[in-house]
């Protein structure tokens, strides 16, 4: 697949869209003090009256490995927009292009379960849903999803393109074959 104007956009909206849930997420914090009568885990002891949580992104593996594989993302559809024209990696590039969609479709999937978890709790384990103490966290979460999310169905989009490119699934002849 070569480069065409349409593919450089659509990848740099991915690179857009990869990098500022990257980046939300990595900024995604919020400090809580809660009064005793909440039973809420993790708690950390600080003073007679109550607890100090500080929610972030370093408490939840999940959102690590979203943060990592959008900054992957990022980073690879970058590269690919300076990859020159007539370099030999383009064959590699469709691969690579699924192997980062299932990527993020895992840390995507990943990171919205631990929100769901983070806002809804889990009775069976104890766990008391959190958002309600952390609410900016949860929304600046939810928002870093969502933009993921975005640009994953950009990347679906390119690969749908891609595919279209190279098989030409309608058989119509080309320019080139006559």
């Amino acid at each position: 697949m070569a480069k065409t104007k349409i593919s450089i956009g659509v990848r740099f909206i991915i690179f857009a869209t990869t990098l500022a849930a990257a980046l939300t997420m990595l900024s995604t914090t919020e400090m809580v003090h809660i009064k005793d009568g909440y039973t809420f885990l993790p708690s950390y002891k600080n003073s007679n009256n109550g607890y100090s949580f500080r929610a972030t992104y370093k408490n939840w593996n999940s959102f690590q490995f979203f943060i990592a594989v959008n900054f992957v993302g990022a980073a690879y559809n970058l590269l690919v927009i300076v990859l020159p024209n007539g370099s030999r990696l383009w064959k590699l590039v469709v691969v690579l292009d699924m192997v980062i969609a299932m990527v993020l479709v895992a840390s995507c999937a990943a990171a919205l379960e631990t929100y769901i978890l983070l806002k809804n709790g889990n009775i069976q384990a104890s766990w008391q849903p959190i958002c309600r103490f952390v609410p900016i966290f949860c929304a600046k979460a939810l928002g870093a999803i969502v933009t993921c999310i975005c640009g994953l169905l950009t990347n679906t989009l390119l690969l749908f393109y891609s595919f279209h490119i190279i098989f030409n699934p309608l058989l119509i002849k080309s320019e080139d074959d006559s």
